[in-house]
């Protein structure tokens, strides 16, 4: 970060340890420079980030903002030529991922959030240094094991605390508030995970990761997160296990929710509301979110937000990510770190793109969002994506896997097959899912795949089988075609509905809405029953 951090200072000072007094004396001066500078910076970036905020879009390019934005790092560390150099290097990459959103400067954005993303103002993630906030839970393919990934403001020991039963038996419906400082649980099993962080954007935070192991499948439990040194998550939460299939508590259904293009403001509030009802009443299983998440845009205070919000979902089931085109900023880097996807266990050693197995399903999570779109990885024959694509349907396909998980879905934001209005945005659904389509329908035919869902476009649309631009059949009992179902309808500022071709679809389009809403799938070993609500 450009505006140097306390622990920086303390690192420099501890060459004076040596005499106790010339340490504190030379640490409270640095701090208190350090303060009066890094406030002046941020004051003055803010003032002038207002003035570039206030050009109407008609008169913006990128050029004219790179311009403005390298002023802005010209008036405020003129003095300091290795930091200028920084700043306009922060600004090149910056300009250059809203040219590949095709965007400007994006609605909502104030002064002092610019001045963020040119790391002239910190952003700090918390609401309190050492509460835990922002828990979501993952799953891998082993049905004994649960990802646990919270956030602090400072750096912890990152403990898991869990149970079959509540620490709070009096409450054993429902959350659970623990008063701050109250410490009266009793939790049989414990787990410490790991730490990260970053500094893209000026965030100041600490992302902890957890994985218990040894957990009993098809089972539910109660935890905590948190540092037993320093204090608790402000819930106790609860999760049930995958099942171990042809168990004896194996349920034999499986839940999924599906949906993309979910923001943090209030538009996706209603989706929201009902997906932390279903989580928290045992509902659902698994919620497979197919990128753009949040809507962030690089301002790292919205990703905060967005991550706090849907705690009252992700905490209770999984919260499966895939990656969208507005996570782009700083190579993704709020994406990759923020969430902790099974890329280890299935072989790709990414979040941009995964596979697991839940229930009687495959699921793989794929992405096009490398270079804004034109997804160099996933080109056939040498992608480093595609080649592992190949390998995990080849893997999914074998006999005793097709046996075990018979249906293969897909998910990912980019779509294959999707409506529009000829010449009214119609690159995604035209130029875009064509140039797709010819790179990895191949494969999803070859291999059976049942299902893909995608987002991206801000609609529902829902597919008869269709392979090669073509209808195949009307019926979906064994088709011999893929599905495929757009569900960008998670609700964002962007609203819904631009462009849609509905008044004189594809003879391949089944149905269709511009609605809000989310996909709901009920999972057996022969069938798939598919739902969208709104």
């Amino acid at each position: 970060i450009i505006c140097l951090r306390f622990e920086k200072g303390l690192h420099i000072m501890t060459i004076f340890s040596h005499n106790k007094s010339m340490f504190l004396l030379i640490f409270i001066i640095f701090s208190f420079t350090n303060i009066v500078q890094c406030d002046f910076v941020c004051k003055e970036c803010q003032k002038l980030a207002n003035d570039l905020l206030s050009i109407p879009e008609s008169n913006m390019t990128y050029t004219t903002i790179e311009n403005e934005l390298n002023q802005i790092c010209n008036q405020t560390l003129s003095g300091n030529p290795f930091l200028l150099h920084k700043c306009e290097n922060i600004v090149k990459g910056f300009v250059g991922d809203l040219e590949y959103l095709g965007m400007f400067l994006a609605k909502g954005w104030s002064g002092y959030a610019l001045c963020t993303m040119i790391d002239l103002c910190d952003s700090y993630c918390c609401l309190m240094p050492y509460r835990p906030e922002q828990v979501h839970l993952s799953v891998t393919s082993d049905p004994s094991e649960m990802i646990v990934t919270f956030v602090t403001g400072e750096k912890i020991t990152p403990t898991v605390q869990w149970d079959l039963r509540n620490c709070h038996p009096g409450d054993s419906e429902g959350e659970v508030a623990v008063p701050y400082g109250s410490d009266d649980c009793q939790f049989t099993y414990s787990a410490v995970g790991t730490s990260r962080t970053y500094t893209q954007a000026s965030w100041n935070g600490q992302i902890h990761e957890v994985k218990l192991t040894g957990l009993e499948p098809s089972t539910t439990y109660w935890y905590r997160v948190g540092d037993p040194n320093f204090d608790w998550s402000t819930h106790n939460f609860n999760f049930t296990t995958p099942p171990k299939i042809g168990s004896s508590n194996d349920p034999g259904i499986y839940k999924f929710i599906a949906f993309g293009d979910m923001g943090a403001s209030d538009v996706s509030d209603i989706n929201m509301f009902q997906l932390e009802k279903l989580a928290q009443a045992g509902d659902i299983d698994v919620i497979l979110h197919a990128g753009d998440i949040s809507y962030a845009n690089g301002y790292q205070y919205v990703w905060d937000d967005y991550m706090r919000k849907v705690e009252f979902f992700s905490a209770y089931v999984p919260y499966m990510t895939a990656v969208g085109n507005h996570e782009l900023f700083y190579n993704f880097t709020s994406f990759k770190e923020r969430f902790s996807m099974p890329g280890s266990s299935s072989n790709s050693n990414t979040n941009m793109y995964f596979s697991f197995n839940y229930g009687r399903a495959h699921i793989i999570a794929y992405s096009f969002e490398e270079y804004g779109g034109l997804a160099p990885e996933m080109q056939p024959p040498n992608g480093v994506e595609y080649n592992w694509l190949l390998r995990d349907l080849e893997m999914a396909s074998s006999s005793e896997n097709r046996t075990n998980y018979p249906w293969i879905i897909m998910y990912g934001h980019r779509p294959f097959y999707c409506s529009s209005t000829p010449g009214n945005d119609d690159i995604p659904c035209v130029v875009e899912a064509s140039r797709y389509r010819s790179w990895i329908e191949p494969l999803i035919h070859e291999y059976s795949v049942d299902l893909v869902i995608q987002a991206h476009v801000h609609d529902y649309e829902r597919t008869y089988p269709v392979y090669n631009n073509t209808l195949v059949t009307k019926s979906y009992d064994n088709p011999g075609a893929a599905t495929y179902v757009v569900v960008g309808t998670g609700g964002n500022r962007e609203g819904n509905g631009n462009g849609d071709n509905f008044g004189n679809p594809e003879d391949w389009s089944a149905a269709n809405s511009n609605d809000i809403g989310f996909a709901f799938m009920n999972i057996t070993n022969s069938t798939l029953e598919w739902n969208f609500f709104s």
